[in-house]
């Protein structure tokens, strides 16, 4: 199985078009991009409705506004080097721990805006997560964001139209907990 898409650049996926298997078939399912991939272009998955999980690697820096817009599939987003996994203490879940530190990661305004089906968001491990206003807009499914950066930007509450149910798991004490437990969303230390 391989993702079939375009880069503008080594480093940035301007255009996901579909997953083929070995035969040069549709599928729909899991996609893993290569590593060398540092920025999502706006609009790159725009309507992608074949895709239920996106794997990046410890490289990706940047989603670009409206990236994943109206993927209405997608259940999981997942960025950064799977270096182990401990179990999530919800549902029995298993998170992979992300072993390299970025400087900075960002996701802009409306990324996955209408991702309605999407419930995993596991963020890589960085020094600064900035998440702009609405980025999470309409994602009426999201019950947990997995978040280990020393510090955050946020603009507003990126997750204002998200379920009161959400839960962030992160470092005990970090500012992902303030901001969880200021905004009324469950916090779990790793």
């Amino acid at each position: 199985m391989k993702p079939v898409y375009v880069k503008k650049t080594k480093a940035e996926l301007t255009h996901f078009v579909c997953i083929l298997d070995d035969d040069n078939e549709k599928l729909s399912a899991e996609v893993k991009f290569d590593n060398d991939i540092k920025k999502v272009a706006p609009k790159a998955f725009m309507n992608a409705s074949g895709i239920h999980k996106v794997f990046f690697g410890d490289k990706l820096k940047t989603i670009k506004t409206e990236s994943f817009k109206d993927c209405e599939n997608l259940k999981v987003f997942c960025c950064g080097e799977v270096k182990d996994k401990f179990d999530f203490p919800i549902a029995g879940v298993q998170i992979p721990y992300l072993g390299t530190r970025k400087s900075k990661f960002t996701i802009e305004s409306f990324a996955f805006s209408k991702c309605k089906n999407l419930n995993t968001v596991i963020l890589p491990d960085c020094d600064e997560l900035v998440i702009e206003k609405d980025a999470f807009d309409g994602c009426s499914s999201l019950r947990t964001v997995v978040c280990f950066a020393e510090k955050i930007d946020f603009t507003g509450n990126p997750f204002e139209s998200c379920p009161d149910t959400l839960t962030f798991v992160g470092k005990k004490k970090s500012l992902l907990e303030r901001f969880a437990r200021e905004n009324g969303y469950r916090f779990i230390d790793e």
